[in-house]
């Protein structure tokens, strides 16, 4: 099931980064929040989260060695916009990119953890969390 999950994440994110113009997303969120948030700030902050889920999936798989696969990602983005009008690639998005993968990956891990340590004690029939 988390490969299809991710398959949807990553499939969003190509989506996303590679249709020429900005993203809808983007567009929506820029008319909106003009008045409080700068425009660069808006989609540096939108770089980050777009990669949250993708690490955030690499974690609750168990398999932190394909964390590498994340800022992969996003360098074939960017080199991918060289050639997409409208699109801007930058270096300063695959650090963000990075960053979001990286912020995912730590949230998946804990919620990980917590998952696995109830698991364990429901089975061995202790309550998590409770003093003996």
């Amino acid at each position: 099931m988390w490969w299809f999950v991710a398959g949807i994440a990553v499939g969003g994110v190509i989506t996303l980064t590679l249709l020429p113009g900005s993203p809808a997303p983007y567009q929506w969120a820029a008319s909106r929040l003009d008045d409080w948030i700068a425009p660069d700030v808006l989609a540096a902050a939108l770089n980050v989260v777009l990669f949250v889920p993708i690490g955030a999936i690499i974690a609750l798989t168990g398999r932190a060695r394909l964390l590498w696969a994340a800022p992969a990602l996003s360098v074939a983005i960017e080199t991918a916009q060289w050639v997409i009008p409208e699109r801007n690639p930058s270096l300063l998005d695959v650090v963000l990119n990075t960053t979001g993968a990286f912020i995912g990956h730590a949230v998946g891990w804990a919620v990980r953890r917590v998952v696995l340590a109830r698991r364990a004690a429901a089975s061995d029939g202790t309550k998590v969390g409770s003093r003996s």
